[in-house]
């Protein structure tokens, strides 16, 4: 018998970690114009938890394509235009299963001898969640992301128009934003409604239409990494300037 059916049947729950490696992974290829599948090491499959992939080539300038299960096959979104989703890409990511992402021959993606890069996110709480919501034109819209703690950044993008990527970061606060497919700096913007992220939900609208247009698609990547606002939350910030931390002597300090 498993010591974990061992330890169970003696009614001590074996204990679960999760790793950076559970539910990140950074992949590197060079091309080899052969449909192929790279795997992340989890499953991004729909009929696992899902995720994001994104790729990029390092040694071309070419479109940033980013998918997943959410999305369906053969179709995906440029970070790097305002673009809505490209349809029946078979060339290109064509789908997401339990063992990994399986690309095409496209030059974007698999072109030899060219070298590639993915960043895979898997759904996971407090780290990373993928939303979606149809718009209804409100000014105060509030979207459950499911993170269970406060998103530190928050990408939105309509998958059916042409409106650019809008991103919220914890450093600008609520009443700014940045635009991901320009090289603008951040501006003042009310595309969160001057309403900053908590750990159930984040908001929506303002006077603009770039976040919460009527009846078209929306998507959002939640990245967790915001301060809690949690009553009972403990944490220290150190600015560089004399800062220290003292803690009791305890047997749990021991190497």
């Amino acid at each position: 018998m498993p010591i974990q059916q061992m330890l169970l049947g003696a009614g001590s729950a074996v204990a679960t970690k999760t790793y950076v490696d559970d539910v990140f992974s950074t992949n590197v290829w060079i091309g080899n114009d052969a449909t192929r599948t790279i795997s992340p090491g989890f499953d991004l499959s729909s009929s696992g938890d899902g995720g994001l992939v994104w790729i990029k080539s390092r040694s071309r300038s070419d479109d940033n394509v980013l998918g997943g299960s959410w999305l369906g096959d053969n179709k995906y979104l440029r970070s790097n235009h305002s673009g809505p989703r490209e349809l029946n890409q078979t060339a290109r990511l064509k789908t997401v299963t339990s063992s990994g992402f399986q690309l095409g021959t496209s030059d974007v993606v698999n072109q030899s001898p060219h070298t590639y890069a993915s960043w895979c996110f898997k759904n996971t709480d407090n780290f990373f969640k993928i939303v979606e919501w149809t718009g209804d034109g409100s000014s105060n819209r509030q979207i459950n992301h499911g993170l269970g703690s406060v998103p530190g950044m928050i990408i939105v993008k309509t998958i059916d128009a042409s409106y650019e990527w809008q991103v919220f970061h914890r450093s600008i606060g609520e009443t700014k934003g940045l635009i991901l497919d320009k090289t603008n700096t951040s501006a003042t913007k009310d595309w969160w409604n001057d309403t900053a992220p908590n750990a159930t939900n984040f908001t929506v609208g303002g006077s603009s239409t770039e976040t919460n247009d009527n009846g078209l698609s929306y998507v959002a990547y939640v990245f967790a990494g915001g301060a809690s606002d949690s009553a009972t939350a403990r944490s220290v910030d150190f600015d560089g300037s004399g800062d220290y931390l003292s803690l009791a002597s305890s047997s749990d300090l021991a190497g």
